[in-house]
């Protein structure tokens, strides 16, 4: 994630390009699509069309090169945890596991759900590939992350998820100082990732976002901050990206248990030109300012992670510990330590994130 301007206003609504019936009892959802405003440097998303969905619901879709990005929104009524399998994928849903300790958690999860925003987004700049130091048995040193990764080596992952504590921005001496928290599949061994998140505020952030992106390296999209999305510190976070090796389709899914709120967003037409599958990521991340510039890091005290599993081509949901090599990185500027994460917790799947210096 690079940095992320103060682009978080609400978006006025612009023509629709080509738009279908939208029944008489569907959702009273807003039948134009919003417009966006880019970032320069960034492949801007193009306002498409508005589908009405056989539920009731609403697709937002916008173009992006040779790819479609879909903002599903249900419509009113819709609740996940009585919703069908079917109704979930409709809009954009992280899947009903089959049981066990995967279902609890996302029960847990989707009984906060209230609502989905009709999409209002704005884009950040482009990304690099994230930089990383030397590393060691179990553990490396990072330039901007700080954190753990469940990694394969290999294309093992389709899907990773993880519930944190948003930090607090606290009081810093540096200046331009930034920060955000993601997970993602993808980023460590190839310049290749796609993730979504939160930020702090900073100088050059006006409040608490979320977003999402993802990029290789020839091509960046993103960050798109999804502005209706309310974040505030101390919220209790949902994150879930998945990628779909039948179809070649992203799914990006935040979702803010503390007010209720959450948004799908699915890409649709991307292939394997996004997927790196052999690193599930659980990070703090200090964002780029460019080649060889990284920001320094906003000051947010610690916060707690929780349930960060990765999802198998095979199906099957595990933590961080699990993996074939579970790597804990910490983040250093020279000999400076940055941040930090703990030890994985006794199940494998948390662990808490400290602030030490801003650079």
């Amino acid at each position: 994630m690079k940095r992320l301007t103060a682009l978080l206003m609400t978006l006025p609504f612009a023509a629709l390009t080509t738009m279908t019936n939208i029944p008489a009892n569907a959702a009273a959802r807003p039948a134009s699509i919003p417009s966006v405003r880019p970032e320069s440097a960034v492949t801007p998303l193009t306002p498409v069309r508005v589908v009405a969905l056989p539920g009731g619901g609403r697709d937002y879709i916008y173009g992006i090169g040779t790819a479609e990005v879909h903002f599903l929104v249900p419509p009113h009524g819709f609740h996940p945890l009585t919703a069908s399998a079917a109704q979930l994928a409709e809009y954009g849903f992280q899947p009903r596991p089959k049981g066990g300790a995967a279902l609890t958690a996302w029960d847990q999860t989707m009984a906060n759900y209230k609502s989905t925003p009709v999409p209002s987004i704005a884009l950040g700049p482009q990304v690099t590939a994230p930089p990383h130091a030397s590393t060691v048995k179990e553990s490396a040193n990072s330039a901007n992350w700080a954190g753990w990764l469940a990694d394969s080596t290999y294309q093992e992952f389709v899907a990773t998820q993880m519930n944190y504590t948003q930090p607090a921005a606290e009081s810093t001496t540096c200046s331009n100082a930034q920060q955000g928290v993601w997970t993602g599949l993808g980023g460590w061994n190839s310049g290749t990732l796609a993730q979504d998140g939160t930020a702090l505020p900073g100088s050059l952030s006006s409040g608490y976002n979320a977003w999402y992106e993802y990029f290789n390296s020839s091509s960046n999209h993103g960050p798109t901050i999804l502005s209706k999305l309310s974040v505030a510190a101390g919220d209790s976070m949902h994150l879930y990206v998945a990628y779909s090796t039948t179809n070649g389709t992203i799914d990006f899914y935040v979702a803010n248990n503390s007010n209720g709120t959450s948004q799908s967003v699915e890409v649709t037409g991307v292939g394997t030109a996004y997927y790196d599958g052999s690193t599930a990521d659980y990070i703090a991340e200090r964002p780029s300012c460019g080649s060889n510039c990284l920001y320094p890091l906003q000051h947010f005290s610690t916060f707690s992670t929780s349930t960060a599993e990765a999802e198998t081509t095979g199906g099957t949901w595990i933590p961080i510990s699990s993996s074939p090599d579970p790597y804990k990185l910490l983040m250093y500027a020279g000999s400076t330590e940055l941040a930090a994460p703990s030890s994985l917790n006794s199940s494998g799947d948390g662990f808490s994130t400290t602030w030490y210096n801003c650079n």
